[in-house]
């Protein structure tokens, strides 16, 4: 028999970037899968808003290769981005939708990734807590927080896909998870039946646009969600970890009213949006979390273990705040970067522990400096857009202006070629 017919392989997490991954192993013929989910099923948890992913650097591209995109692509769009002067509303970058990049709700994103892991034979477990693993003669014990309901699995190969709060990753760094130093407060816009809010979802700084608009210590996202008819806005503050809830208390109309303040901030547009948001519309606030990016070890791996059949992907690997728009992509990069190298032992008729730690060692140092790459950048974008400086401000947009002027002359130049 092949490592592919028996190597036995769990994933924790069943996220875009478990599932995608599963569906990358079970292409490459590994047939011993099975997945981990915390949650009770695909629906309990709200996923969030909009993930964009794009080609050929990013999570689309993987999409792509696994063929998925046809199908997917009834639950996505093209969108387009824009970044505004939050003070003015002056255009300050523009970019338009075009094939390189998909919009998709992330609940929709992880339901098609779900039925696609149903359809090809892959186990999915759910309501599956993980407390711990152990490693026992090259093998991989991991342990279930209900004991009473899922037994200890035995595994040739962990890997954590479970988040920033991943136990996995927690057990095998210390690394503590602490407040990012941004709070969110979050609304949603309902297109009417009756029309009477055509003008939001028509104004053309909205229509199919995802905008950042950055303001004074204070930063707003919105998007419109075409598939959906759904505009979602938040307004991000540089704040301490409580702030949101000291001020509110999470009360949906004291929510409304200190999003009222700080819109203030902003030129009209922005101000229109929170006024506008129906009072129930109010939704959970985004209270941001950070992870310092993984320490390698003197060995090479960044994922030190006793047995070395552990690894990490997506937020687990590297958390990122979402101020660069690149946590998805780098975490179906990273799910496909792993199913490719994973995917040279299968036809093997047996795999010895140095050679299963080889492909982990090539993966991390592959995959695990990017991520602490865009961890960086995230933060440092976090820093800029909420910026109460107004030298630091003003050489912000200057750059993105920049920017603007050279997209628009590599769309002129290519389409004079």
């Amino acid at each position: 028999m092949t490592v592919g017919e028996t190597f036995r392989i769990a994933i924790i997490g069943g996220g875009p970037a478990g599932l995608s991954l599963a569906i990358g192993l079970k292409r490459k013929g590994f047939q011993n899968l099975i997945i981990y989910e915390r949650e009770i099923d695909n629906q309990v948890r709200h996923q969030g808003w909009s993930i964009s992913l794009f080609s050929p650097d990013g999570g689309l591209a993987f999409i792509e290769y696994l063929g998925l995109l046809p199908e997917l692509s009834a639950i996505s769009f093209q969108p387009s981005f824009r970044a505004l002067d939050g003070e003015t509303g002056k255009t300050l970058l523009y970019r338009a939708g075009n094939e390189n990049g998909r919009r998709f709700k992330r609940g929709d994103l992880r339901d098609a990734l779900y039925q696609v892991c149903l359809r090809e034979g892959i186990k999915i477990i759910w309501d599956a807590q993980v407390k711990s693993f152990e490693e026992i003669n090259e093998k991989v014990h991991i342990h279930f927080i209900d004991e009473t309901k899922h037994h200890t699995d035995i595994v040739d190969l962990l890997i954590g896909a479970d988040g920033i709060h991943s136990p996995i990753r927690k057990q095998l760094t210390g690394d503590v998870v602490r407040s990012a130093g941004f709070n969110s407060i979050v609304g949603l816009i309902k297109k009417e039946a009756d029309g009477s809010n055509n003008d939001l979802f028509e104004h053309e700084l909205i229509q199919n646009s995802g905008v950042l608009a950055s303001g004074r210590n204070v930063s707003c996202w919105y998007a419109h969600h075409v598939l959906h008819d759904e505009i979602y806005w938040s307004l991000s503050i540089q704040s301490d970890e409580d702030f949101i809830r000291q001020h509110t208390n999470y009360d949906k109309k004291k929510l409304h009213d200190l999003a009222l303040e700080y819109s203030k901030k902003f030129f009209p547009l922005i101000q229109t949006l929170v006024q506008r948001t129906p009072i129930d519309q109010m939704q959970d606030c985004l209270l941001f979390k950070d992870l310092d990016p993984m320490k390698q070890h003197s060995s090479g791996r960044y994922c030190v273990s006793k047995s070395g059949r552990i690894t990490l992907i997506g937020d687990a690997a590297h958390a990122m705040i979402p101020f660069r728009g690149q946590g998805g992509n780098t975490a179906l990069i990273g799910a496909w970067n792993l199913s490719d190298k994973l995917g040279t032992l299968v036809n093997q008729t047996n795999i010895t522990n140095d050679e299963i730690g080889e492909v982990l060692l090539r993966y991390e140092n592959e995959r695990i400096p990017v991520g602490s790459h865009e961890i960086l950048e995230s933060r440092g974008n976090a820093a800029r857009f909420h910026s109460s400086n107004s030298v630091t401000n003003f050489f912000r947009n200057t750059i993105m202006r920049m920017i603007n002027l050279k997209i628009q002359f590599d769309d002129w130049f290519y389409k004079q070629s």
